[in-house]
Order: C-alpha cells, then structure tokens, then sequence
C-alpha cells in the first residue's frame, strides 16, 4: 500500500475519532473534574472584620457566639458603628500589639503623603468609618499646620503616613493593618429571621460568622468542556469537507 493510498484511510480515522467527540466526552470529563474540586471545597467561609459589610441582605448566615451557643437565619439587616464607639474600637485596636501600634495614636502630629499630592505636615484630629458599604470607607482627619484646614483622607487616599517618632507607615501596610481580617467591624449588630422570628445580635457577642462558599467548579467544567468539543467538532466537520475537496 503505497503512501497515496495510505493517507485518505489515516484521514477518514482521524475524522472518525473527531465525530465521535460530539457525544460531548470533553463536557462530561469538564464536569466530572469540577464536581471533584467542588468537592474539595468547604461549603461555608467565614467572614470578619470589614467583610462583614459586604455580605448581602438574604444571604444564610451562620454565627457561633462567644457563650458557644450557634445561631442560623437569613441576614436581614444591619447596624452601622456610631462615631464615639468607632473611635473607643480604633484606640482599643491600636493598644491591642506591637503591630498594631504602628497606627498613629489620636492627636499624633505627623506628616501625611496623599496619593498625587506631597506630604503634608498636620495632627491627626479624628478617625472615622463613613462607608460603611465599603472596605475603604476608613478616614483619618487631619488638621494642616500650615494652613490650619481640616482635610479627610480616605483610607486608600494615602501612600504613607511618617510618625512623630520618625517611622514610616506605607499605604498598603496601613490598609493592612485596618483591614487586618480580626480587626476593627464597622457594624455594631446584625439582625437575622429564622424561624424564631426576626432576633439582633451584637457583633460583640460573634465568635465566628460563617457565610455559604459557592462553588461554581462543576458548571465551570462543564462549560469548558462543551467549549472544547464545539471546537473539536468543528475542526473535525472542517477537516472532513477539506479532505472530500481532494
């Protein structure tokens, strides 16, 4: 059998296989693989500190209290900090390590490098959550010793703050520290429906607050699957017209 002969018999097999991929193999084998990562992953993720704003009105929570007792219902709504006890949260959190320290201290007169601006020399007059929607929505107030005016600099305003004490505190460590996972909560309750009925609970008296982790791995796979064998079977449908051309 000479080579002329051999090459349509190779091509008519390659195309045979390639059909045979539209009973969607790579979509059942996409599948199989993201139900196994699925799998591997926890069905609940706890969230604290500032991520506790971002969870949505009618997500299923899951608290366990400081007493040990567990509480389960749907988020229902939420109650932001006041000022004066956000202030009390950020000193107490300043006072809590060696770390932490590195947060200038209320009163500090320090020098503060806005982002697309130059440092400027002021006190710190106040801290504050504004935003309580937001991971940013941290301020720090600062009252200019030169001009006198009171500026606001968003938490992601500010590329690094130097200390009366000389040291340096960049941006990103800052947002570090404030966002530090065991951190400062921006909220004081949280208010959930189960069947018990509509209870509010102090963020205080949360040990750990659990929220469903979604797991999107097998429709994941499935649709990469179902894309490799439109593709494959495009190819083989292509090829085989090429080779009927001949």
């Amino acid at each position: 059998m000479n080579y002329q002969r051999r090459f349509p018999i190779v091509a008519l097999a390659i195309i045979a296989a390639l059909l045979l991929l539209q009973n969607g193999c790579c979509t059942m084998a996409g599948t199989v693989i993201g139900s196994m990562r699925d799998d591997r992953k926890p069905k609940q993720k706890p969230r604290q500190g500032w991520q506790l704003t971002e969870i949505k009105t009618g997500t299923m929570i899951w608290a366990t209290l400081t007493d040990s007792s567990k509480i389960a219902g749907k988020l229902a709504d939420v109650t932001p900090i006041n000022h004066d006890r956000f202030v009390s949260l950020y000193t107490r959190f300043r006072n809590r390590d060696s770390e932490t320290a590195l947060l200038p201290t209320i009163g500090d007169t320090l020098l503060i490098l806005p982002k697309n601006g130059h440092w400027i020399r002021g006190e710190l007059k106040d801290v504050s959550c504004r935003d309580g929607d937001s991971k940013w929505g941290f301020y720090f107030t600062i009252e200019q010793l030169d001009s006198g005016g009171l500026r606001n600099y968003r938490l992601d305003q500010i590329t690094a703050l130097r200390k009366s004490d000389g040291g340096i505190l960049p941006g990103p460590r800052l947002a570090t520290l404030m966002l530090d996972s065991s951190g400062i909560v921006p909220l004081a309750a949280i208010e959930i429906v189960n069947d018990s009925g509509r209870l509010r609970i102090s963020i205080e008296s949360i040990a750990l607050l659990t929220v469903p982790n979604h797991r999107h791995g097998l429709l994941t796979g499935a649709l990469i699957g179902a894309a490799l064998d439109a593709a494959l079977i495009s190819f083989g449908l292509a090829f085989k017209e090429s080779m009927q051309g001949l």
